[in-house]
């Protein structure tokens, strides 16, 4: 029964290690104990240098210059005040320790006809990573954002494919706290966060992949 069982857990790993080298595209949530895990996965139409280079802008800009993130990362997400009858949520003002990698930033989120919390605080570790593959990991993972969160963490990084491309990957592990435990249901995560996750994987795709069109011509 045991060796039966081992078999099993054995094929079912070896068949998500080839769903993943093999360039599928999905999106995907997994919910545990109060936890919800999104994996996003894309196929971007480049080399792996031009996926790298927009992986490093966006954390560069996290750092330096967090409101132009929202010209193109964030790019219609519903934050800065951009419509969506969900959640929207407003950067007032953020500084950076570079010493430490860590963002220091007050925001304010709405939930439509519910609530509104003005000047939440939110410190979040951001950076980027140099993986043993020779790929770049983009790091976000929030430290302190008051009852809001409980845990939020997020990265994002690529996968070389045989035919060229990349496999663009993002994951987030989200535990929120009291109140919006309450008000974000299983059911209206999907509405709420896993659509931005998508979103946030197709901008930096169409980021990478803009790179290479303009570095080829």
């Amino acid at each position: 029964m045991m060796k039966q069982k081992t078999f099993i857990l054995t094929v079912f790993i070896g068949i998500l290690f080839i769903q993943t080298v093999s360039g599928q595209e999905l999106l995907k949530t997994s919910y545990y104990k109060g936890e919800f895990v999104t994996v996003c996965q894309k196929e971007v139409h480049t080399s792996g240098e031009y996926t790298s280079v927009a992986i490093t802008r966006m954390i560069e800009e996290s750092h330096t210059n967090p409101q132009n993130l929202f010209s193109w990362a964030f790019k219609g997400l519903g934050l800065q005040g951009q419509n969506n009858d969900e959640m929207v949520v407003v950067l007032k003002s953020s500084t950076f320790d570079k010493k430490n990698s860590i963002i220091h930033g007050f925001v304010d989120v709405e939930v439509p006809y519910v609530k509104t919390f003005n000047n939440v605080k939110i410190d979040a570790l951001v950076k980027n990573e140099l993986l043993p593959n020779g790929c770049v990991n983009g790091i976000a993972d929030v430290l302190h954002s008051g009852f809001l969160l409980k845990k939020a963490k997020g990265t994002v990084t690529y996968i070389p494919l045989k035919n060229g491309n990349q496999l663009m990957k993002t994951e987030t592990h989200i535990r929120f706290g009291w109140f919006l435990d309450l008000f974000i249901s299983q059911k209206r995560y999907k509405s709420i966060v896993e659509w931005r996750v998508e979103k946030f994987t197709n901008n930096l795709q169409k980021e990478a992949e803009k790179k290479s069109f303009t570095a080829e011509k």
